[in-house]
């Protein structure tokens, strides 16, 4: 591959401006994947919890873990999410909404490989759900 060092006559429309970028196809892959897959019952969540604290040696207890997990529960539910949004503006200050809403928006994420578990969106999650 050459690597262009002046701009070239095709680039360059006659009154000298360089002309718009060449639009790019978006290529879909055929299965993308959640952020958190396969993580529907609280179990799963407790389990992917103590394999990421494990993982990224965040050192929670047991008690602490489970609430994670109830919580990272209740807010997988989109609608549940939004009304606990409002809930935390109201009541707290509008970054704990946004809290939420910044874990939901990852949630929604889809990726063309599957994610590791233990990785930087698990950890993510904790973080934002402490």
């Amino acid at each position: 591959m050459e690597i262009p060092t002046e701009a070239t006559k095709e680039n360059i429309d006659p009154n000298g401006s360089r002309l718009p970028l060449v639009d790019l196809a978006i290529q879909i892959a055929p299965g993308l994947v959640p952020s958190y897959e396969n993580l529907d019952t609280y179990t799963q969540l407790r389990g992917r919890t103590d394999f990421t604290d494990e993982y990224a040696g965040f050192g929670l207890s047991s008690i602490h873990k489970d609430r994670i997990a109830r919580i990272w529960r209740l807010i997988s539910d989109v609608d549940l999410a939004d009304a606990i949004s409002s809930v935390a503006r109201s009541m707290h200050n509008h970054q704990c909404g946004d809290l939420v809403e910044i874990f939901t928006n990852v949630a929604r994420l889809t990726w063309t490989q599957c994610i590791p578990p233990g990785g930087n969106l698990d950890q993510l999650a904790i973080d934002l759900i402490e």
